[in-house]
């Protein structure tokens, strides 16, 4: 069991009109055997019922709000922002559809009690149909050459992982610049914290879980895909970017999943026409916010 105390971590929610599945994610927060000694929600939406259901539900949970949705990259930019200001030293990431397990936190600070100076340390994340997700540990299922870690293994080095539940060293965090919101959403997590991962490691906590409520895979992307396209190819040509393992994974299924989307999509030319927009936009655009 951890050695640290509850003062030690803020949890960091990024939500966006699912005022539900936010309140059932800052429960699961706030009925953790070790909780946080704060939450601060990112809210993104344009409506006020999220609000307005923390404010009756969860008072001691402080809202950071703008009435517009600057996406997951702008949300988690956002609130890794406010993180650094505090006095706490880990953060602990995610959506407002993850719901973590009781122990879910006790256990990923567990593993800092033994390594401090670590970077990050993510969980186990478990889908809907009770799979493990092996992008929560830097490893999907089109990277062949791959460690697969399964939940029984004890915790081990990973190259990036996912923004459901990792677990951050600010200090290390201080250290480097935020997410990147101009991604707006999609492999913002796998740059960032490949970035911290480069600075300081990274690793995998199987023991602790976070069920992820997101839908299971639907057979078409939507404008999901065109922001994934243009943000792989701003990791791959921007040295300060990510790591040299996650340009390699954007590498590695740039192609792929770019022909698995168009016959998703029919073979539609306005697809491809919207992906050439994207395409020229990663090459002849950088994204703010780094150095």
């Amino acid at each position: 069991m951890s050695t640290l105390t509850n003062s030690e971590t803020v949890a960091i929610i990024v939500s966006f009109e699912r005022t539900k599945l936010l309140d059932e994610c800052l429960n699961a927060i706030e009925t953790q055997t070790l909780p946080p000694a704060e939450t601060i929600v990112v809210d993104n939406s344009i409506s006020e019922d999220p609000v307005r259901m923390i404010s009756a539900k969860h008072p001691t949970v402080r809202v950071i709000r703008e009435g517009k949705n600057d996406g997951g990259a702008g949300g988690f930019s956002r609130g890794v922002a406010a993180a650094l200001k505090t006095k706490h030293s880990y953060m602990w990431l995610m959506d407002d559809d993850a719901e973590p397990e009781p122990h879910a936190l006790e256990t990923l600070l567990g593993v800092f009690s033994g390594s401090p100076s670590l970077g990050f340390v993510s969980p186990s994340v478990i889908s809907l149909d009770g799979k493990l997700d092996a992008a929560c540990f830097g490893f999907g299922p089109t990277l062949d050459d791959g460690p697969r870690i399964t939940e029984a293994d004890l915790p081990r080095p990973i190259p990036f992982g996912m923004f459901v539940g990792p677990l951050v060293n600010i200090e290390v965090a201080r250290s480097t610049f935020l997410p990147v919101a101009d991604f707006f959403i999609w492999w913002d997590d796998t740059e960032y914290l490949s970035r911290i991962q480069k600075i300081a490691g990274g690793m995998a906590c199987p023991a602790a879980r976070i069920l992820h409520k997101r839908p299971l895979a639907a057979r078409k992307l939507g404008n999901k895909f065109f922001y994934s396209l243009r943000n792989r190819i701003w990791i791959m040509k921007t040295s300060t970017l990510g790591s040299e393992r996650s340009k390699e994974w954007a590498r590695s299924t740039f192609w792929r999943h770019f022909r698995k989307e168009y016959r998703a999509n029919h073979f539609s030319p306005i697809f491809v026409i919207k992906s050439l927009k994207y395409f020229l936009e990663g090459l002849t655009t950088t994204p703010g916010q780094i150095r």
